[in-house]
């Protein structure tokens, strides 16, 4: 917008320079050119007012009022509790565990799983989510999260929700659907050898209308969860 406002001003400041060079005797043109100099000089103020809004970052995007904001806060949450965000999902966390593979709840049969990594070992968090948009979602596409451990060591989130017969892992959830889901790190070994304590900070999208793109934490509104763990939780 910013490249868009300045060559609009460029070509205002044009206009009334050329005006002012005119040698034209007629007081009439003279008066004419005046007044569209006049003119010319309210037209650049006002897109000055204007880039000095978009400098500023104070985009305007419409009327916002029902729009979500972000939360100013983290909320801290335990497992057990219920988290509702209005028209996108609402989730349970039950259990956290270490798992060197991550098993789907139902492995009768046929089931696909999250293999074991060399050297690493997954920190599992498990529970129950519902899908409360109008379109099908995929969980890990509207969330961006970490988890810290020991205050020095960080390591990138992942959630996956399980298909409905939860024999393996589905890329997306249909509306109103309850289904089982991972929320998971793959931590080195060295770093759970020695681990003490961890705080695990989960950034879900809480607009509704950006389900089906994928989530841009910098850019996005969302709320933010935290759950803190110590060695006495496993």
């Amino acid at each position: 917008m910013k490249k868009f406002l300045l060559p609009i001003i460029a070509f205002c400041l044009f206009l009334g320079l050329s005006a002012c060079s005119d040698g034209s005797s007629n007081d009439g043109e003279l008066a004419a050119y005046k007044a569209k100099i006049e003119e010319l000089e309210q037209q650049v103020q006002q897109l000055k007012a204007q880039l000095s809004v978009y400098t500023n970052g104070e985009i305007p995007v419409g009327d916002n009022t029902n729009k979500p904001q972000s939360s100013t806060e983290p909320t801290t949450i335990t497992l057990g509790q219920t988290v509702r965000i209005e028209d996108v999902l609402e989730f349970t966390i039950t259990s956290c565990a270490w798992e060197t593979q991550i098993l789907p709840s139902n492995t009768n049969g046929s089931y696909s799983y999250k293999a074991d990594v060399e050297d690493e070992t997954y920190l599992v968090f498990r529970g129950q989510l519902t899908n409360l948009n109008g379109q099908s979602i995929s969980v890990d596409h509207i969330q961006e999260s970490e988890i810290l451990i020991n205050g020095k060591y960080t390591f990138y989130v992942r959630m996956d929700a399980e298909d409905t017969d939860g024999a393996g892992y589905s890329t997306s959830t249909k509306p109103l659907q309850t289904v089982n889901f991972v929320i998971y790190a793959s931590v080195s070994d060295g770093v759970k050898e020695i681990f003490e304590e961890a705080t695990v900070t989960l950034h879900l999208l809480n607009d509704p209308d950006r389900t089906q793109y994928f989530f841009d934490k910098e850019d996005d509104c969302k709320n933010t969860y935290t759950i803190h763990l110590s060695a006495q939780s496993f």
